[in-house]
């Protein structure tokens, strides 16, 4: 509430807008504190204003964003958290001073907007593409990510193991027949690792 007040009367001083977004991880089930603290970390690093706030709300599962901007500010900051998430969120945004006279009433806004479930935020799918030909890796990369796709490619076994386990792919495109540590081994060992286990 001091944030949001803060911010309200600064946008009153300065004849600026405050824009308030809530983010909260879509599925109930992923509503897990590591999963949070995750999303919270993405939408900090992303937030880019210099009094721009990112804090808790609430039950501490929804992330509120207190930004210094209007609507189509607010969306570009949707937009920018869109392109590094890894679990579908729902958001919901009301702006000061265009959609609410008081802070009450831009919570209750954005909390309407949020519980309406329309704003989805789908993260791009991963594919990790692993092929000591890089000629071809190059050109997977290029169709896929024509089609909606994020990429991540890796030239031998060894890198494509290190970039599995940092990026969580949803999906690993995989040359069997490499030099050194062969598609077989990484398999194995990817398949050894909890981390991995599920790809």
């Amino acid at each position: 509430d001091f944030l949001i007040e803060e911010a309200m009367e600064r946008s009153r001083q300065n004849d600026s807008k405050v824009s308030l977004i809530f983010f909260r991880i879509k599925n109930a089930k992923d509503n897990r504190e590591d999963l949070i603290a995750e999303m919270e970390d993405v939408i900090n690093k992303t937030v880019r204003g210099p009094e721009d706030k990112v804090v808790r709300f609430k039950k501490e599962e929804d992330i509120a964003v207190i930004a210094g901007t209007d609507r189509p500010g607010a969306m570009a900051i949707v937009k920018r958290i869109k392109d590094n998430v890894r679990i579908p969120l729902i958001f919901g945004a009301s702006i000061y001073p265009n959609e609410a006279t008081d802070k009450d009433e831009l919570i209750k806004k954005a909390e309407e907007d949020l519980k309406s479930g329309k704003n989805i935020i789908i993260p791009k799918r991963i594919l990790l593409i692993i092929d000591d030909e890089e000629d071809l890796a190059s050109m997977l990369s290029f169709r896929l990510k024509g089609m909606g796709f994020g990429t991540v490619t890796a030239s031998d076994g060894e890198r494509g193991i290190e970039l599995a386990k940092k990026n969580k792919p949803d999906l690993i495109l995989l040359d069997l027949m490499m030099p050194n540590v062969d598609g077989f081994e990484v398999s194995k060992k990817l398949k050894k690792d909890s981390g991995t286990m599920h790809i």
